[in-house]
């Protein structure tokens, strides 16, 4: 029997029910991320399992007009790191992550300088190096 735990850090947020909307970026097939709580269909239907964990906006403060934005923006970044959509899209989950914060409500101003926070400092987590590692305790 294995008494260790087995887990991923530097989450805030988890998913209690499962979490579906249409986004623009549509791939050629289904892909799956590596744990498949999070799956984008050709159709563009993006799908978070319940249970899904996220770290909400990362750098910023956390509103109802941010999360949703949030969690797609991570989505879409997990499949870069992963090798499962290219990294050439990265500006179009930029672009998504502004559409989705207007859409909530959140002031354009501050939906766009956030658009533009991502273009400068959100590069590097779209890097297979990034991702979470799992840790063992004890």
């Amino acid at each position: 029997m294995d008494t260790k735990i087995y887990y991923k850090g530097d989450y805030k947020y988890r998913l209690h029910k499962k979490c579906q909307f249409y986004i623009s970026i549509k791939p050629d097939e289904l892909i799956a991320g590596v744990d498949r709580y999070v799956t984008l269909a050709p159709d563009g239907l993006m799908t978070f399992k319940r249970g899904y964990a996220w770290d909400g906006a990362t750098g910023v403060r956390d509103t109802k007009t941010v999360l949703r934005a949030s969690l797609g923006h991570d989505g879409l970044f997990q499949l870069f790191r992963e090798g499962k959509l290219p990294r050439s899209l990265e500006h179009g989950a930029n672009r998504l992550f502004r559409k989705h914060c207007i859409e909530d409500k959140m002031n354009r101003f501050r939906a766009w300088y956030m658009y533009v926070g991502l273009g400068k400092f959100a590069k590097s987590a779209t890097l297979a190096k990034n991702v979470r590692k799992v840790m063992v305790a004890p």
